[in-house]
């Protein structure tokens, strides 16, 4: 049996997509394994942020959070939230006071930053979420 790498629990397998991710049933944090097979394939992916492509992820999730009668509000928090066109766009928002970006890739953080986003590094991999983002969050967004 796995053991979560931040608290030792037990965890459970999740398929999301096209990645398999375990979450710890403990402590909740999530972790995707083996890290190994991804960082080459994703150090460069956000080299180059595509614009067109930020619109209409933008544009996706702006109407995922209509439909469903969410108001972007207080502090959001975007796990994985890449080059950060999702998490910029909703800090425009009238009612958010802060939007944060958690992302491995370097690359990405640095193009969110470069937006006025507040972009912290989180690989998934053993630190719990909690002590990377300390909450409440008003609103979570985990696309990818």
């Amino acid at each position: 049996m796995l053991a979560c790498p931040a608290c030792g629990g037990g965890v459970r397998p999740l398929g999301v997509l096209r990645h398999r991710w375990w979450c710890c049933e403990a402590c909740g944090t999530a972790s995707r394994e083996p890290r190994w097979e991804r960082a080459p394939r994703a150090a460069g992916y956000f080299l180059d942020a595509d614009p067109v492509a930020g619109e209409r992820e933008v544009a996706q999730v702006r109407g995922w959070l209509a439909e469903h009668g969410v108001l972007p509000r207080g502090r959001v928090l975007d796990i994985g939230g890449g080059p950060g066109f999702v998490a910029a766009s909703l800090a425009e928002e009238v009612g958010v006071e802060e939007a944060c970006l958690l992302e491995f890739s370097p690359h990405a953080r640095a193009h969110a930053a470069a937006m006025g986003v507040e972009a912290r590094h989180y690989d998934f991999q053993g630190v719990a979420l909690s002590k990377v983002a300390p909450g409440p969050w008003q609103l979570i967004l985990l696309r990818y």
